[in-house]
């Protein structure tokens, strides 16, 4: 079985912070695979931010903020 992620640890991604709802980006610091029990696999990413990690879901991860506010305006 081979997975393949999106991003890489160092690379920098973009998301949503739940917390803030504002857009926060951070360099990769953690790449984690899981499988649910029907075995779809998800990748998780983990970012620093202020010293807090925060796990986000590869769904919710963009390349730059512009890409994030195009996926945001086509909800």
């Amino acid at each position: 079985m081979t997975i393949t992620t999106n991003y890489n640890i160092g690379d920098v991604i973009y998301t949503v912070d739940t917390d803030t709802l504002k857009i926060i980006n951070a360099p990769i610091t953690r790449v984690s695979v899981g499988a649910t029990q029907d075995m779809q696999l998800t990748v998780i990413y983990t970012i620093e931010i202020d010293g807090n990690f925060k796990c986000i879901e590869q769904s919710k991860c963009f390349a730059s903020a512009e890409e994030l506010m195009r996926h945001l305006s086509q909800k």
